[in-house]
């Protein structure tokens, strides 16, 4: 990853808390935890897909507290 990338990232990052806070990124109370764990990680897979192309796969076991986003190399 070169500096701008890291830079953009990381602006990203924190922009997070203020869109929390107005409103744009609405929290939804009936979402379950479970589910909101789901869509997130289908967001970072969508978003490792824009970056960096090909197809994600998602695992999530909530018995081993593991979450796995990998790129398919098949």
């Amino acid at each position: 990853m070169n500096a701008l990338d890291r830079r953009t990232m990381l602006a990203g990052l924190a922009a997070i808390p203020s869109a929390i806070a107005t409103g744009t990124v609405a929290a939804s109370a009936s979402v379950s935890p479970r589910d909101q764990v789901n869509l997130n990680a289908a967001a970072l897979a969508a978003s490792m897909q824009a970056l960096h192309g090909g197809e994600w796969r998602l695992m999530i076991d909530h018995d081993l507290h593991m979450v796995i986003v990998s790129r398919r190399l098949s």
